[in-house]
Formats: structure tokens, sequence, C-alpha cells
């Protein structure tokens, strides 16, 4: 029949075309999809290359600052140490004679100097990387900020011979939730940087309740920051604020950070004057957006206890040699409160910028009432059973010789590496573990936290502290340690004292 013929000979002719099309269609759509993937890793490489060469940027500028930073001090501690090592083994000139003994107490002088300096400069930058990676934890607790924080950085600012006074004032009971540690941090960090541009005058730690929130401040009476530097204030690896180059360039970019965690605001206050002819000074103003705690009479005995004791242990010993502390239990209004509500408003209205521009703010006034040191580190067990683990054997001599200083019933034993440690706590009991990450050897050794996992597994139940040099605190604590603690640890007595109550703590 030819119209069926037709029909069939139609209905293939548009089965074919309609297939032809299909197939059309679906190649164009998928040469449109790989065109759009091979768009999309090119992209994506174009990422990655842009990346990797921004990291390599970053860390080629990060190396050529810390050799830049590290070459000066290093050279002028190695010099030190040659004078030193000459007035030791010189035959002509004994060490009992005045001007020899002068000289190397300034060459000593120096080398510590300069290794505080390097010391500052790894232990902010280390901060500064876990702060930018959020690997620092905020602990929010309630806070007193006169006893918890300000008095505290005042007793570590504080050096009987210098040419300044440290002054503290805050109200009395002035309590915040916050992070204390890392407050405190902020303003150490701030108090130290003033103390090294103050030859006189003061450096002052100050706490008020601005507009209903906590705000602290630490003012100097230094030379001030050039008008040109104070743009690039919080920027990383920034050149030094004054002419000497005292800085280590990123203390201030520091506390930018910590107090960003904090969800607090600090700025640089541009129309502070110290009131002192030619001294300038600076002012950093925190506002931590956080309002003063008001707590139940019942909780604040804690508190009130505390207090008693600090207050009395103030007055037995006669003051801070110098250090002021303002009492503000009946806080009168004044000129620098009407200051301080000018700089609130400043950066509450312009969403907190670096610089507050605060000229003719009238003449601050500075009291200066009753001293209040800083209560003591808490004393610690009278005898305990210590095992260094490091493979410095330096270092070992010097953590033993720094421990007797500190409390001389304490028993240390040392070890070199991982696998000689646990040997050693087969057979003895340690209250207290120190514990090196980086053990190096001809041989493989056991890294810190191995044998860590290790002596947990062997039901050692001792407290074990973590040591590095580098970032390995998680690692540590993951491993079974209690604590941790940044190499190196603190040869002065108060600064052993504090770290060893914390890790005890734990």
């Amino acid at each position: 029949n030819p119209l069926i013929a037709i029909l069939g000979g139609s209905l293939i002719f548009a089965s074919c075309l309609f297939l032809a099309l299909w197939l059309y269609s679906t190649l164009r759509r998928q040469a449109k999809i790989n065109k759009m993937e091979v768009k999309a890793k090119a992209e994506k490489v174009a990422i990655r290359y842009d990346n990797a060469r921004q990291a390599a940027k970053a860390e080629r500028e990060l190396n050529d600052f810390i050799a830049h930073e590290v070459r000066n001090p290093l050279s002028a501690a190695m010099s030190a140490c040659s004078f030193v090592s000459t007035a030791i083994t010189d035959e002509t000139h004994t060490l009992t004679e005045p001007e020899t003994i002068q000289s190397v107490r300034e060459d000593v002088s120096i080398i510590q100097s300069s290794l505080q300096f390097i010391n500052e400069l790894l232990r902010n930058m280390l901060d500064m990387h876990r702060a930018s990676s959020n690997e620092l934890k905020i602990e929010l607790a309630l806070t007193d900020v006169l006893h918890d924080i300000l008095l505290p950085v005042e007793s570590m600012l504080y050096s009987r011979g210098r040419g300044f006074e440290v002054l503290v004032e805050c109200p009395e009971g002035l309590l915040v939730t916050t992070d204390r540690l890392r407050l405190k941090q902020i303003m150490l960090n701030l108090g130290r940087n003033a103390t090294k541009f103050v030859d006189k005058g003061f450096v002052r730690l100050r706490a008020n309740v601005v507009r209903g929130s906590v705000c602290l401040y630490v003012e100097d009476s230094g030379c001030g920051i050039p008008v040109q530097k104070r743009k690039q204030l919080f920027a990383k690896f920034q050149e030094s604020l004054d002419t000497l180059n005292q800085g280590t360039g990123i203390g201030l970019s520091l506390c930018k950070q910590l107090t960003e965690l904090l969800r607090a605001d600090i700025v640089f206050d541009d129309g502070y004057h110290s009131g002192i002819e030619g001294c300038p000074g600076t002012c950093f103003a925190i506002n931590l957006n956080m309002p003063a705690e008001k707590i139940l009479e019942e909780r604040f005995s804690d508190y009130a206890g505390d207090y008693a004791t600090a207050a009395a242990a103030a007055a037995g010993s006669g003051g801070g040699g110098g250090d002021h502390f303002k009492n503000g239990g009946d806080y009168q209004r004044s000129s620098q409160d009407e200051h301080d509500e000018k700089v609130a408003n400043a950066y509450f209205h312009n969403g907190a910028p670096d610089i507050v521009d605060m000229h003719n703010i009238g003449e601050v006034k500075h009291d200066e009432e009753a001293a209040l040191t800083q209560v003591p580190p808490t004393e610690l067990p009278e005898a305990l059973s210590v095992l260094f683990v490091d493979d410095d054997l330096v270092l070992r001599k010097l953590f033993s010789r720094a421990v007797k200083k500190v409390t001389v019933n304490w028993r240390v034993k040392e070890a070199a590496n991982g696998e000689t440690a646990l040997r050693i706590v087969e057979d003895n009991h340690f209250d207290l573990i120190f514990m090196d990450q980086y053990m190096t050897s001809v041989e493989k050794q056991l890294l810190g936290t191995e044998t860590v996992r290790a002596m947990r597994a062997r039901g050692i139940r001792s407290i074990i502290c973590g040591l590095s040099a580098n970032d390995t605190e998680r690692e540590f604590l993951e491993a079974g340690a209690d604590a941790f603690m940044v190499k190196p640890f603190p040869c002065d007595k108060i600064g052993l004292k504090h770290e060893l109550n914390r890790v005890l703590a734990t």
C-alpha cells in the first residue's frame, strides 16, 4: 500500500531527524560543559597559583623581617658575650676591679635585653599565627579588672631605678565578663611597648566605665608616635614607631587581633597629651563592648577576701616602690571622664577607627594616691619529683638551676629523649614531667607527643607539660598532656614560679 509506505518513510525520517537533533544538542551541551569545566579548572589553577604566589611573598617578607629584626640584637649579644669572655680570661685585669665589674655588668645587660627582644618577637609571631588561624581559645569568665588585669600587669612593668612611675587607676570592684588571659596579654603588650619609649614621667594603666561599657587605657609620657606612622599603627611587620627602632613591629598588630577575638575595639587617641612639656606621650583605648557586671553580695564575698588579703599585703610591705593605685570607690567625675566620653563618642559613631582625633580636650589631671602591690604568686609545694626531658644538655642544666632558685627541695631528674624517659618512669614516680617535642639524634627518636601517648598507655598519671618553641599545644593536649609551655621557659624566679603554678593548677 503506497499510503502505508509513505507514512512509514515519514515516521522513519522524523525519527532519524529527531535522533540527529538530539545527538547534536547533546554533543553541543557536552561541549559547553567540557568548556566550562576546563575554564573552571583553569580558574582554580589560577587561584591556587595566585594563593601560592601570595603565600610565597608573605613567607619571603616574613623571613626578611625576621632576619632584619633578629640580626641586630643577635649581633649585639654575640659582641657582648665576646667582651665578657675576654674580661674573664684576660690575665692583665681581674674581676675584682671596679671598672671590669661595671663593664661586665653592662655587657650582661646588653645580652639580656637583646635576648628578651628576640624572645618577645618570636612569641608575638607565634600568637599572631595562632590568632589568624583561629586556634586561640577564648574563655570568658567574671574578671576583676583591677586585681586580675591591671595590678598583675603593673607588677611586670615596674622596675626599680627607672626614671618613670607605673600608675594604676581603676574603680574598686569593677567586674566584667571577658577572657582575662588575653586581656592581660593585650595590656601587657601595650604597657611594655610604652616602657620602651618613656624616659621620665609615667606609664599609666586606667580603667573606667564609659557609656555603660568597660574601657581600658594605656597612657604614657614618652616621645609620642610620629604623625606619618600613625596610619599604619596596627599593620603587620611595620617599621618601629620611634626613631631608635626599639619595637618589634608586630606587637600592636597582635593587640589588634586579640581585641577582635574578644569582640572589642582598640583605638589610638590622636589628641592625647601627657601634660609633661616635651613629652607628648601616647594613649591607646580599648572598649570591651561589655557592661560592668553587677553581682550579689554573697558571690562577691570570694573577691572581697582576696581584696582584703591584697590590701593587707600592701600595707605590710609599704607599697609598690612608687607605683600608684587610685581607689575609685567614690569616683568623682573629672575632665578625664569627659575626655573618655569624647573618645567613646568618636569611635562609637565612626565604626571604631584605628585613630581617634580628639584635639582641645583640656588639661588632664594625674592623681597619685595610696600604693598597692600585686599579690605574690601562690607558694609551690615543698617537695615534688620532676622529670625534665630534653635533648639539649644546656637547657636541662638551666632548668635544674632555675628550679633550685624557686624551691630547693624539689628533686629534678633528667632524660635526653623519649625512650630514656619511658625507662625511667617504669621504676620511678614523678609528680611533674616536662616533655620536649623534637629531640634530635643520629637515629629516629620518639617525638614528645608520642612519648606522652606511650606514658598514658602505661598508666602514668603524672602531670605532663609539653615543651616546644613551636605551636604544638593542640598536639600535646590531644596526646594526653595536661599543659603546654612555649620555650624558652622563664629563668627569673617570679616568672618561673607563675609558670609552675599554672602547670600544677591543671
